[in-house]
């Protein structure tokens, strides 16, 4: 195929690939799967496609595998996915149709839906300026990114953070805002990404441990200030911590190192 205009990056374990729901061919996309871990075969349907390529990765963390869609992809622009959720080509679409007029957007945020359509969370109704304080709650499935800005800037997930790593969390959260500190703009707009049932890990607290890596994403996010903003969070959302007891640790927790 000639040089794409969008790369679907999918990260995924091997034993977890034929899960993968791949979205129909389009002359203007690429699908990219990158495998972490021991892969017995690959789906026959899949394999057999000009449009999809798959990349073994020899390490773990999804953070790792997104870097690797990073620096692999063929296309303009790159939409993140997991092999428990379904790209959404319409919302994706206007995506790039809004990318496209808007060249001074590098990194573009938008909404996961459930099965029957609805919101998985609360986001804004309109079009927002994304910041520190309003972009943590966006899962990597929710973005797409204009690639050159990323590879000019060197922007990546932070290794140290996401599934599979000790600080399990915040691997997408930390990467929008390296994008904002490298000068990129980053913008919401109520557009669906991606269909994904399950609940995110993102959207679960009240554990020790939950308490600890979060506090961990905040010092890595907002630096000496963490404290301030940790506190402020719990002022925002006092119950959302799980309790007086977990909250405490999320202010004052020890920072969960990889």
């Amino acid at each position: 195929m000639s040089a794409p205009r969008l790369t679907i990056g999918y990260s995924t374990l091997g034993d977890r690939v034929h899960n993968i729901e791949f979205p129909t061919a389009q002359d203007d996309t690429e699908i990219l799967v990158v495998i972490q871990g021991e892969c017995s075969s690959l789906p026959l349907s899949a394999s057999m496609r000009r449009d999809i390529r798959f990349l073994p990765l020899d390490s773990l963390g999804v953070a790792r595998s997104r870097n690797a869609v990073i620096s692999s992809a063929k296309g303009n622009y790159i939409a993140f996915a997991d092999d428990d959720a379904r790209p959404l080509s319409r919302g994706q679409s206007e995506a790039l149709a809004f990318l496209d007029a808007n060249a001074d957007v590098a990194v573009l945020a938008g909404r996961s839906v459930d099965l029957t359509g609805h919101p998985r969370k609360r986001y804004a109704k309109g079009a927002r300026k994304l910041n520190r304080w309003n972009s943590a709650k966006f899962g990597t499935i929710e973005i797409i990114a204009r690639k050159a800005p990323l590879l000019s800037r060197k922007l990546t997930f932070d290794e140290r953070f996401g599934a599979g790593a000790t600080n399990y969390l915040g691997d997408e959260y930390i990467f929008l805002t390296d994008a904002m500190k490298l000068g990129l703009r980053c913008l919401f707009r109520p557009v669906d990404l991606a269909e994904h049932d399950a609940e995110s890990s993102g959207t679960n607290f009240g554990t020790p441990a939950d308490a600890s890596v979060r506090s961990a994403i905040f010092d890595r996010v907002f630096g000496r200030a963490a404290p301030v903003a940790r506190f402020a969070f719990v002022l925002r959302n006092p119950r959302k911590l799980g309790g007086l007891g977990f909250a405490c640790r999320f202010i004052t927790g020890r920072r969960a190192d990889a």
